[in-house]
């Protein structure tokens, strides 16, 4: 509200207007709001932020797997952050992936603020994978001033490890 109270009095003093109506009165100003308003939004959304990440990756416990995710953006920006969402199926509770949630403790490396500026990258490692990290995880960008974006998804599948089941099972069948 303070920035258009501000572009009101530019407004005004463009117009050679000596007051500024209150919010209450009806002004003539309306269209030029329009207008002024219709630019803001066309400038925001001519700026272009491209978010990407592969469609699919397979691993096995125990590994470790580095989701990837890379922007594009036709501005070079030093303020802002990324963020991961897992969900397991569609339509079901979304999961922010992230070393606060116990889910991912001590075994989530996130991409530094230096690579992720210079290099334009947001990538992910989950150490020590999991059964139950299957799913697909969703990257998501955000720049000042240009916006925000987010990928398509990465389908992470989880297998058995077949060595170890093997062994498992050679032991258990000499005992």
């Amino acid at each position: 509200t303070t920035l258009f109270r501000s572009l009101r009095k530019v407004l005004c003093l463009e117009l050679r207007r000596k007051t500024c109506r209150s919010a209450g009165q009806r002004s003539r100003m309306a269209p030029l709001w329009l207008l002024l308003l219709t630019q803001i939004v066309q400038g925001v959304s001519t700026q272009s932020l491209n978010v990407f990440q592969p469609t699919s990756m397979t691993a096995v416990e125990g590994e470790t797997v580095t989701l990837e995710c890379s922007y594009s953006s036709e501005e070079e920006m030093s303020i802002g952050h990324f963020n991961w969402i897992y969900f397991r199926a569609p339509y079901t509770p979304k999961v922010e992936v992230s070393p606060r949630n116990d889910r991912y403790s001590g075994r989530l490396l996130l991409t530094n603020q230096t690579t992720f500026f210079s290099e334009k990258k947001a990538d992910i490692t989950i150490q020590d994978l999991r059964h139950y990290d299957t799913g697909t995880y969703v990257c998501r960008v955000e720049l000042f001033g240009i916006g925000d974006g987010q990928g398509n998804g990465t389908r992470l599948t989880v297998g058995k490890d077949k060595t170890r089941d093997m062994f498992i099972t050679k032991e258990i069948g000499r005992a």
